[in-house]
């Protein structure tokens, strides 16, 4: 199927400057009256690791399965599994992973500025990131003693936990086993997500202690492109992956950095899981794009672990009735599977055009600035693409948003790496500015290939229109297949598009 795709990614910038929540001060001196010691508790984010930084985010793409003309392609991503597991755009589900600050049941061990125990392993629950107490007192001396808090949680009993071992004030390590796997693990509880935290040198003084979770595992899922309705997945086998490990974790800036080893006594196993029903199609409607094929209770939880050559990824998959078993080299698709990352298995045919855009927001001041765009065709087929650069200024009211101007570039100022675009001449970062207002990138992008920066940054110095009023800044970027641009295309840049492509 021809087709054109546009990723919107909108991001808010306010005209005025941002707002940080405070702890509640009435609370927070009820809580020094009575000396308990308290936990403010949430999922951490961004995750920052030093074994990610060894990595780069991987695009793997392949033909996978070929018949009758018929070519499905497997695609593997990396990514932050804290901003991007089962969202809202995927399989909505009670969820195997931990997300949206649902710790839940979690435990805390104290230890005084020598690593001497002060308590061990108190059961706590925190549902909605409020402020928990244990029951548990800051000890009375003078001059005020500070504590050292490592905490824990896990989706469930299964897994076992052993050999914890606290270091210092900010490093501590655990041994970590997978259950066996002695059914088809179909189950969140059989392969349990697991936070870490620490919370160094804390004093009664400084109120809740903040503990913010980091994920130690790795979470693999798998999701469904564009595919012909007659084809559906039956089973997803992992082999000879370790199934045990010890794992040392140290606070690395405000972050926490994993490192998993392996020794004699860790075997490698084999992990499946099968599909009761035909997950690409429903009554022969085929599912919408990034639709997962597992629900979060199918995630795949692994081991941080560098994959060896003879870890295999067993996919099982029918075809118009007939079964057919697509044996690979898991390694040849991914190397290494990082603490904190998600890993999606996309298969989907190859006429898939998909983009991926990212950026940030930062404040210089008072002033927002939107920089780090980046583009990347994160599908399968080889296009060219072209941004357009949207805004409006808007207002709340009640349930709506309401559209009071339009935004201008000279609201704020563009910083550009090279010369800005202009129309009839392409810059040394291959854009291009066309008539119709689009910047086109004057280059065939390849799958996974990232394309040179538009701009640098934008910094917004225009005052609000009105009070309340924010500034939505959307960057839309649209991926295009060679036979679709006569119809979006301006002359000029087709036949130099063109011309340079042959």
């Amino acid at each position: 199927m021809k087709k054109s795709v546009i990723a919107s990614f909108a991001l808010l910038l306010l005209a005025l400057s941002a707002c940080q929540k405070e702890y509640d001060p009435s609370y927070k001196q009820e809580m020094e009256k009575d000396d308990a010691i308290s936990f403010m508790v949430k999922e951490a984010e961004p995750f920052v690791t030093k074994s990610s930084d060894d990595m780069p985010v991987q695009t793997y793409s392949q033909v996978i399965f070929s018949k009758d003309s018929l070519d499905i392609f497997l695609n593997v991503n990396e990514s932050n599994y804290k901003a991007d597991f089962f969202s809202e755009s995927l399989i909505e589900t009670k969820g195997a992973p931990y997300q949206n600050n649902e710790i839940g049941e979690f435990f805390v061990s104290a230890f005084f500025s020598d690593m001497q125990q002060f308590f061990s392993n108190a059961k706590l629950n925190s549902t909605d990131g409020s402020t928990v107490s244990t029951g548990y007192y800051w000890p009375l001396t003078t001059p005020a003693t500070s504590l050292n808090f490592f905490g824990y949680a896990k989706k469930s009993a299964n897994g076992q936990i052993t050999k914890q071992n606290y270091v210092n004030a900010e490093s501590a390590s655990f041994t970590y086993a997978l259950p066996d796997p002695t059914q088809d693990l179909t189950s969140a509880d059989e392969q349990p997500d697991m936070l870490f935290a620490i919370s160094p040198n804390r004093k009664q003084a400084d109120g809740p202690v903040e503990m913010d979770f980091y994920h130690a595992l790795s979470a693999l899922q798998f999701s469904v492109g564009s595919v012909p309705g007659n084809l559906k997945i039956e089973s997803v086998t992992f082999t000879n992956v370790y199934s045990s490990g010890n794992c040392t974790y140290a606070r690395q800036g405000d972050a926490l950095d994993f490192e998993w080893s392996f020794g004699a006594g860790d075997v490698r196993k084999e992990y499946k899981q099968t599909f009761a029903k035909n997950l690409f199609s429903e009554g022969n409607i085929p599912l919408d794009e990034d639709t997962a094929i597992n629900t979060a209770e199918q995630t795949f939880m692994m081991i941080p672990q560098t994959i060896a050559d003879d870890t295999r990824l067993i996919i099982v998959i029918s075809f118009e009735g007939r079964k057919y078993t697509i044996d690979k080299q898991l390694n040849q698709m991914t190397s290494k599977c990082n603490p904190g990352k998600l890993y999606t298995f996309r298969i989907s045919s190859p006429r898939e055009v998909q983009l991926e855009v990212t950026d940030e927001v930062v404040m210089d001041g008072i002033y927002p600035v939107k920089q780090n765009l980046q583009i990347r065709n994160s599908g399968i087929t080889p296009v060219y693409v072209r941004v357009a650069l949207e805004g409006s200024w808007a207002v709340e009211d009640g349930d709506s948003q309401l559209i009071i101007s339009d935004w201008k570039p000279t609201d704020g100022e563009f910083t550009w790496p090279v010369a800005a675009p202009s129309e009839g001449q392409t810059n040394t970062n291959n854009w291009r500015l066309g008539s119709d207002g689009f910047y086109y990138y004057m280059k065939k992008v390849s799958s996974g290939e990232t394309l040179a920066p538009l701009f640098t940054s934008y910094k917004l110095t225009a005052s609000s229109p009105m009070s309340g009023a924010y500034l939505e800044f959307s960057i839309l970027a649209q991926g295009v297949l060679e036979e679709d641009m006569a119809a979006l295309y301006p002359d000029d840049i087709k036949q130099t598009l063109l011309s340079v492509t042959r």
